[in-house]
């Protein structure tokens, strides 16, 4: 969640012409995902039986060796890959730079094929080869968006510390002179990912839910919703686009002091967001055949996914308007709000189900109860309520009618 964040603050500083904020937001981010990092892989491998045990994989499992040497691996790659997030993030909330984020994950995926079969077959090191692979192909990217965040500084410029500098405070849990001077603070970057965090959780465990409230009701229904979610997720990133773009371009245009352009750009994009999930609901709903057919053979299976189509066509639509407006939420910095909204929403979907859903689309009806709330809470704080910058003035409002 760390890189929703860092994305607003480092658009925020280059629109004000704050290079130097960007080196703290970068310094700061990085300290915090690196901490993290090095905690979840410490603590992995040493819990990693017992976290092995969680997944039913018990001691006398002939799956714990190789799912142990899988999973200590994919541990230690913890710090790389949080520290290649962060950085990515700053190349698209700092300098708009798309194409260098594309081919960082090209390099990461050019390096996890070949490394991958080399290790497997070369070495026969099994699960642990493929592990191995994807840990080398994450810090291999991050090196490389270090370089790439390094290459835009200016002539006396600093975006990111030295390499012992990040070292001494990731874990001698050193202090830079900006913060000894108590010229910065840490509070908005750890308010923001808590917020975030909370959110993602509020989402997650409502889906967990709806698996919860399936699963009783028998093979089909559960195969089906599985096939479902897949379709839903492959369908719905198509629209993540948008909640970047209008994350990054709202939140430098408010900073400018521009809010009649940023309201013009959050509107274009809830346009372009509609009209790209109208086409894949379209793909969906002509395509729910195929789709089928390509995930599984079982008839049974196949009508209980078709049920599922009405509420998931649905539910991509509004999508197409909350998705974009989070981004907006975000780039207004109102993380904190977008926490609350989820968790009220989640709430009331998780009430649907237990009294109203009595079968698979009956529950996914009621995941729909969560999104149009927060639609429509979304679109009221962006455009309607009093204290966002995106509000149309009364004066103006008359004066077009």
């Amino acid at each position: 969640t760390i890189q929703v964040p860092v994305r607003s603050l480092t658009a925020q500083a280059i629109a004000s012409k704050r290079r130097g904020a960007v080196a703290q937001v970068l310094e700061q981010s990085l300290c915090l995902a690196l901490r993290v990092g090095v905690a979840a892989a410490v603590l992995g491998v040493v819990l990693a039986p017992w976290l092995l045990r969680l997944s039913s994989v018990g001691p006398g499992s002939p799956l714990l060796e190789p799912a142990k040497r899988y999973l200590v691996p994919r541990l230690l790659g913890t710090p790389g890959l949080l520290m290649v997030i962060v950085l990515q993030a700053a190349l698209l909330g700092a300098f708009k730079d798309t194409r260098t984020i594309l081919r960082l994950v090209l390099l990461g995926g050019v390096v996890n094929s070949v490394l991958t079969p080399w290790f497997i077959i070369g070495f026969g090191q099994g699960t642990g080869g493929a592990a191995w692979a994807t840990t080398i192909a994450c810090y291999a990217s991050a090196i490389a968006a270090w370089f790439a965040v390094k290459g835009r500084a200016q002539e006396g410029d600093r975006l990111l510390p030295s390499w012992g500098m990040l070292a001494k405070r990731v874990l001698l849990f050193r202090r830079s002179g900006e913060e000894e001077g108590g010229e910065t603070s840490w509070l908005p970057l750890l308010q923001a990912n808590a917020a975030m965090t909370v959110r993602t959780f509020a989402s997650i465990t409502t889906w967990l839910f709806a698996c919860m409230r399936i699963t009783p009701l028998g093979v089909a229904p559960l195969a089906a919703h599985t096939c479902m979610v897949k379709t839903f997720l492959l369908l719905l990133f198509s629209l993540y686009g948008f909640q970047l773009a209008s994350q990054v371009l709202v939140s430098a245009e408010v900073q400018r002091g521009d809010t009649r352009y940023a309201r013009w750009t959050a509107l274009r994009v809830v346009r372009l967001g509609v009209i790209v999930a109208a086409t894949v609901v379209g793909l969906l709903w002509f395509g729910q055949g195929a789709i089928m057919r390509a995930l599984a053979v079982d008839p049974t299976v196949a009508v209980e996914f078709a049920k599922l189509v009405p509420p998931t066509a649905v539910m991509l639509l509004i999508y197409g308007v909350t998705w974009s407006l989070d981004g907006v939420v975000y780039g207004l910095g109102d993380y904190v709000w977008a926490a609350k909204c989820s968790i009220l929403a989640a709430l009331s979907a998780v009430v649907s189900m237990l009294f109203f859903a009595r079968s698979a689309s009956g529950v996914w009806w009621s995941l729909n109860v969560m999104v149009v709330m927060r639609a429509v809470a979304v679109v009221h704080r962006v455009f309607f309520r009093s204290t966002s910058p995106l509000v149309v003035p009364r004066t103006n409002a008359a004066s077009t009618m």
